[in-house]
């Protein structure tokens, strides 16, 4: 099955379609501003500003948790060895990871001490990028950090173009 995020009149939906058939086999209310979204175990789990928002597939009942920060921006979401990693940005721009565990419990969040604009998951690292506008030479900043230890390994100050630097992909090439 495949899962499609839709705004019609107003409500958020997430749509369950059969891959066979293409047809919707169940719809569910959705929180607006959704960041993303992953399956962890037999749940769906969205990032949504207020709250993380699961969907039970057995039963389709959804359910929510409290971000364990009081206000910010939850963004990418990522599972892990029984683990579902948070990307989150408070309203001053301090980045953060949260982590929860299998039970739906969070266990862990560390502030990384890196500005952050997007980040993506990949392996056992987290890349974080964040414009950069301090100097004529640079005009981005990609930090690197390891899942298992929370630390950076290295950060990459990118040249500064013509067009600010917007988004990135990590590829093995």
């Amino acid at each position: 099955m495949n899962s499609v995020l839709t705004n019609e009149e107003g409500k958020y939906n997430l749509h369950i379609i059969e891959r066979a058939t293409g047809i919707i086999v169940k719809t569910v209310d959705i929180p607006p501003s959704v960041g993303d979204i992953t399956k962890f175990g037999e749940k769906i789990v969205l990032s949504s500003e207020e709250k993380l928002t699961i969907v039970d597939l057995d039963d389709w009942k959804v359910s929510t948790v409290e971000y364990p920060l009081l206000s910010g921006y939850p963004h990418k979401l990522y599972v892990r060895n029984n683990n579902l990693y948070l990307t989150y940005v408070d309203k001053r721009g301090n980045s953060y990871i949260l982590i929860m565990d299998k039970n739906f419990s969070w266990v862990k969040h560390t502030e990384l001490h890196f500005p952050y604009m997007t980040a993506t998951f990949r392996d056992n690292k987290l890349y974080i990028l964040q414009q950069y506008e301090l100097t004529e030479k640079f005009g981005g900043i990609m930090g690197i950090f390891d899942l298992e230890t929370l630390n950076k390994e290295t950060e990459i100050l990118l040249p500064k173009k013509k067009h600010k630097v917007q988004d990135l992909l990590i590829s093995d090439k």
